[in-house]
């Protein structure tokens, strides 16, 4: 069993910072761990869409490829700075419009299910792996400010889980050292 690890110096960044922003940082304070960039359902979701702030992507590029680009380059440069790397992962949620097809909903879900990110496709669509309302259609919540309504996967439906760890599977062929899951409900 592995020994417990204590981390008293860290920084987060709710998107991937570039490494001039981070990596003096790490080596002058001795930081131990951070965590950067967004590698769940939400990124996969908003990556491609240029019509919103990269925030909601967690990630500062505009297609996928390019964020994992930038991420396979900036996380070995972390670690050799000497801290550990990890990357936020929502467990459920995502943004769209599943009657516009926006979001995993459309050309996303297509997009990144190919040999180049996440392999292919477990499934033909996510819209029967979300949480459905009581008509049986993909159920959403709609938060004032949000470019689109929120979406959450279901943590009980095993179809769900299979697609987080291709997520999860994408991010450590990366380099990443791990993952805070959130939304884990």
């Amino acid at each position: 069993m592995a020994a417990d690890r204590w981390f008293n110096r860290f920084i987060e960044y709710w998107t991937l910072p570039k490494a001039e922003a981070v990596l003096d940082h790490v080596r002058r304070a001795d930081v131990q761990l951070v965590q950067c960039g967004n590698f769940g359902p939400d990124f996969y979701s908003m990556a491609s869409n240029d019509t919103i702030a990269r925030s909601w992507a967690g990630m500062p590029g505009f297609t996928v490829e390019e964020n994992l680009e930038m991420a396979a380059e900036l996380i070995p440069q972390i670690q050799a700075a000497g801290a550990v790397v990890v990357g936020q992962l929502t467990m459920t949620m995502h943004f769209g419009d599943h009657d516009k097809r926006i979001g995993l909903f459309g050309e996303p879900w297509e997009h990144m299910w190919t040999p180049e990110i996440l392999g292919p496709a477990p499934f033909e669509s996510v819209d029967d792996l979300v949480h459905l309302d009581e008509a049986g259609v993909p159920a959403q919540r709609v938060i004032e400010g949000r470019p689109y309504a929120t979406y959450r996967g279901c943590v009980r439906n095993p179809d769900w889980l299979l697609v987080l760890k291709r997520m999860v599977d994408k991010g450590l062929e990366l380099g990443l050292d791990g993952f805070n899951a959130i939304h884990n409900y």
